[in-house]
């Protein structure tokens, strides 16, 4: 009940705060003040890691971000974008020896879940979508992203289901 109740309440924020891509330069110059707000991206590898606490993680490449839970059980990655999503694995190896047991995709979009490829060969874990994500992927034959195994009705057709 606790990881529904998560994924009710943090997934939403995972998709409004990935929406946030850093305009290019040439279309609207950003503000010192943005710039400065900005998170300090290592060149080496493109992206960073900030532990926010509690056992949650945020990395981003300052234009896409995803984040992962580490709980008592395992880990819970959120989305996994294709630019740098095939890190993430590495990234959660460096903080906990738990395995990743979930990813959450927040939407369809190859920007957000590019990367989960990644995770092909991760015995058991759950991708967890929308139904109507999963058959949405379902149709497409994407071999960039992975077919939800775990899916669930959207809030607006839950009164379809009683």
């Amino acid at each position: 009940m606790k990881t529904r109740l998560f994924v009710i309440l943090f997934v939403p924020l995972i998709g409004s705060a990935g929406a946030q891509i850093k305009p290019p330069d040439a279309y609207a110059p950003l503000l010192p003040a943005a710039k400065e707000k900005m998170w300090k991206i290592d060149p080496k590898v493109g992206y960073a890691v900030k532990e926010i606490g509690n056992g949650m993680y945020v990395i981003s490449d300052n234009g896409w971000q995803s984040a992962w839970l580490v709980t008592n059980d395992g880990v819970i990655v959120f989305d996994a974008p294709e630019t740098f999503g095939k890190h993430i694995p590495s990234e959660v190896a460096k903080v906990t020896n738990k395995p990743i047991k979930m990813l959450i995709y927040s939407h369809q979009h190859r920007d957000h879940i590019g990367g989960s490829p990644t995770f092909k060969d991760i015995k058991g874990l759950q991708i967890v979508a929308t139904e109507s994500v999963a058959k949405y992927l379902q149709e497409l034959k994407d071999p960039e992203r992975l077919i939800p195994n775990v899916h669930f009705w959207e809030r607006e057709n839950d009164q379809d289901r009683r």
